[in-house]
């Protein structure tokens, strides 16, 4: 899902509306109007749920206006089923949470509630009634896993490169 973690566009379209207005053209003047109509128009279960992923599920489902077909939103999966990072409120136990990701017909991959935070899978047509969840603080495309290639300071003032190279260690 890199697609879902660009640069955002949302970032770009404030950047620009605070640019000189005369050096725009009527229609992306017009574009920024109607996006910022939509954006203050979520209720507080659509803000917990990322923005651009909000407003792709909103285009696919004919939710926006015309004018906004021109802007580009993040693809969304062929299948409609898409990776989630679920954060958690700090009183929410993370299991009911999966919960009710499973009776929406989604696979919880990932629940713990000392990190208070869940990764699934579930369908885009149900990220607002998982979102009405009272324990759902925030609801985004799933972060991929990184690895750090450099070597840190810590970890060559504890030789621990060199343990890895000689030994043979990955962990």
């Amino acid at each position: 899902m890199a697609a879902l973690t660009t640069a955002g566009f949302f970032t770009v379209a404030v950047v620009v509306a605070q640019g000189s207005a005369q050096s725009l053209a009527p229609r992306a003047i017009e574009q920024l109007r109607l996006l910022g109509e939509w954006k203050d128009g979520r209720t507080p279960t659509e803000r917990k749920i990322d923005s651009q992923l909000l407003f792709a599920v909103d285009r696919l489902f004919g939710r926006t206006a015309s004018v906004l077909a021109r802007i580009e939103v993040p693809a969304l999966p062929s299948d409609g089923r898409l990776e989630l990072d679920i954060a958690l409120t700090t009183n929410a136990d993370a299991e009911t949470v999966a919960g009710q990701v499973r009776a929406l017909g989604g696979e919880v991959s990932f629940a713990s509630s000392r990190f208070r935070s869940l990764r699934a899978t579930i369908d885009v047509a149900m990220l607002r009634p998982l979102a009405a969840n009272a324990g759902v603080r925030r609801l985004a495309p799933a972060l991929p896993a990184f690895t750090h290639g450099v070597v840190s300071e810590g970890d060559r003032a504890h030789a621990a490169d060199l343990v890895r190279n000689r030994y043979g260690y990955d962990g």
